[in-house]
């Protein structure tokens, strides 16, 4: 560096004010040089760091605000928002907490779920909860109208993952049919051993995943009051023996 060499020969860097008489500074006579100079370097490192974080976070804030308005003008593409004010779906859409939130909004708006019973209504909405983990619970649907609903349901997933991709966002993942036919079962009245056997093993994420489904189950029943019958059937049913969620029905 320019200070070690000037504390070898003797001349000092430019912007160097020498201040003792013969040319020599207090700097580079100074017993401390050393230490000086691993301070001016950490320093100098500590600014190079400070510098690379800042346009990091640039970066970063850059990429949120994209994201946001990619998500605003996504919402308002689905008649969610209208500038900054939400429609009619987008007020009942602030009521469902689901990482499939956009997905099951339009479901519930395009009548999936109506005139279904209670098992039924529970079956289809376990494909927005359910994730599997294990191929024990693998299933299908478990009615034809279960069956119809989920082919339907394909068309909207289709639709708001392609507004997605349009939009250069996330794509979100698609639903899983897997529990729908324990979901079903359960509600309909079954008891453990007629859904798993000798499996015990499994009921720990039967259980799990039903506790997800009822809490599901009843967003739509306080946010959709034309469903509310159904869901209270499907809470009803579900609520029970291992499944109990300490009597919330």
């Amino acid at each position: 560096s320019d200070l070690r060499q000037w504390k070898s020969d003797g001349r000092p860097p430019i912007g160097i004010e020498l201040d003792a008489p013969g040319g020599e500074s207090a700097v580079a006579t100074c017993p401390d040089l050393d230490a000086h100079l691993e301070a001016l370097r950490h320093l100098r490192r500590a600014e190079k760091d400070t510098r690379r974080l800042e346009r990091r976070v640039q970066r970063a804030d850059t990429t949120v605000v994209d994201a946001f308005h990619a998500m605003m003008a996504l919402l308002e593409e689905r008649g969610f928002i209208q500038g900054w004010s939400l429609c009619p779906r987008g007020d009942r859409l602030r009521l469902v907490y689901n990482e499939l939130d956009l997905i099951l909004s339009e479901a519930l708006d395009q009548g999936l779920f109506a005139e279904l019973t209670g098992p039924e209504f529970a079956a289809l909405v376990s494909v927005f909860v359910y994730e599997p983990r294990r191929v024990d619970l693998a299933g299908g649907p478990p009615s034809q109208t279960v069956h119809e609903r989920v082919d339907a349901l394909w068309d909207i997933v289709d639709a708001v993952q392609a507004a997605e991709q349009r939009h250069d966002l996330t794509i979100s993942r698609e639903p899983e049919v897997g529990f729908a036919e324990l979901a079903h079962g359960w509600v309909a009245g079954a008891h453990l051993e007629d859904l798993f056997g000798e499996a015990e093993d499994v009921v720990g994420d039967f259980v799990r995943t039903c506790r997800q489904v009822l809490d599901l189950l009843r967003q739509i029943r306080d946010g959709y009051p034309e469903l509310r019958e159904p869901a209270r059937a499907a809470i009803a049913g579900m609520d029970r023996g291992v499944v109990a969620a300490g009597g919330r029905a």
